[in-house]
């Protein structure tokens, strides 16, 4: 029972974040295309690790795009919190 539950918060996060990756962060550092791969959540979901592939023409650029999501997970952090309803975020 609790796989399952894990499995729809993981796919709920993933859609969350793709749809705010795509839409909400309008940095002009970020090339490439930016692609949520897997979100891997905790048992008692106070932690999430999320996988993402960057696909851009140069090394630079993917550091560049890494970095840049690196410096604002906060905000990305906060969005995600406003459409994913749960206790811990």
């Amino acid at each position: 029972m609790q796989e399952k539950r894990l499995a729809r918060v993981n796919s709920e996060i993933k859609k969350a974040l793709s749809k705010i990756l795509a839409e909400d962060i309008h940095d002009p550092r970020l090339t490439g295309l930016i692609t949520v791969m897997d979100v891997d959540t905790s048992n008692d979901l106070s932690h999430c690790k999320v996988l993402i592939s960057i696909y851009a023409p140069t090394k630079a650029e993917i550091a560049n795009s890494f970095n840049t999501l690196e410096h604002s997970k906060s905000y990305i952090r906060k969005l995600l919190a406003s459409r994913v309803d749960l206790r811990i975020t």
